[in-house]
């Protein structure tokens, strides 16, 4: 009778785990390079900031439905993405952008975007008579960037003289259809890294009065700027997490996600009856 009893459950214990590991397969998030991260900083006279980010991501792992961009503000605006000349999916979160593909891609794929946006409340008083910007391109906590390239682009009538940067030494600086501007450049960029670099330059090019509140961003951001697809976000909460990732489920995982949760209901409520 022992025996005869035994021989079941540990089928059913085996049952179990290989759903349960049959699900955390199906339920992995998919992984990608950013091969290339090109960004363009413009500032304007009247304050406002304009980034372009040009993106080629290969996927090393799919599926993947598009990807996270960290922004460096929530004060944005006119934010759009566009994938071969298509316009994408964009929705607008805290900090970040939710950018889908055009099409799911699988393991191999390289994918090219173009993301931008305007931002407000980004220049602060430097010092007295200037000022400047800080700036954290977007990065990513699981995945690494090959080429990271940062160009600032200063506003109208500054010239490259009155302009400083920072890190001090920078790849480029000089003068390009009447704007001063400065260029940053970075390789094999480890999961999680951020690079800081910024400007500065004299107050008068600006129109707008710059107040002290809209002073510095914060040294050692603790929010990721971005990270990695859509799905796989540190959310501000639990709920937000479990949302994010029912989106990224298709819907052949999520039938074996039910069917392994049922499954394991089904045995431990025969297992309570038992007893």
């Amino acid at each position: 009778m022992y025996l005869t009893e035994i021989l079941p459950m540990k089928k059913s214990t085996f049952l179990v785990i290989f759903l349960l590991l049959s699900c955390l397969i199906y339920a992995q998030e998919p992984d990608f390079v950013v091969q290339e991260e090109n960004v363009e900083v413009t500032i304007y006279n009247d304050s406002i900031i304009e980034i372009w980010y040009f993106l080629t991501v290969k996927t090393t792992k799919g599926p993947q439905n598009g990807i996270y961009l960290g922004i460096p503000t929530n004060a944005i605006s006119d934010y759009a993405a566009s994938q071969n000349g298509h316009m994408l999916t964009v929705e607008k979160e805290s900090d970040r952008l939710k950018i889908w593909f055009l099409d799911e891609v699988q393991s191999g794929a390289v994918t090219e975007l173009k993301v931008s946006f305007t931002a407000e409340g980004m220049i602060y008083p430097d010092e007295e008579g200037r000022l400047g910007m800080e700036f954290y391109p977007a990065w990513w906590d699981n995945q690494r960037t090959e080429v990271l390239r940062v160009k600032f682009i200063l506003p109208e009538g500054c010239d490259i003289s009155e302009v400083g940067n920072y890190p001090a030494t920078a790849e480029n600086r000089g003068m390009e259809g009447g704007r001063a501007f400065v260029y940053f450049e970075r390789a094999n960029l480890s999961p999680g890294y951020t690079f800081k670099c910024g400007v500065s330059f004299p107050e008068e090019y600006i129109t707008e009065s710059v107040r002290e509140s809209d002073a510095y961003p914060a040294e050692n951001p603790e929010t990721p700027t971005a990270t990695d697809s859509p799905g796989e976000y540190r959310s501000e909460s639990v709920l937000e997490d479990l949302v994010a990732w029912l989106e990224n489920l298709t819907l052949t995982r999520l039938i074996i996600i039910l069917a392994a949760l049922i499954t394991v209901g089904g045995y431990f409520w025969n297992l309570f009856r038992s007893r």
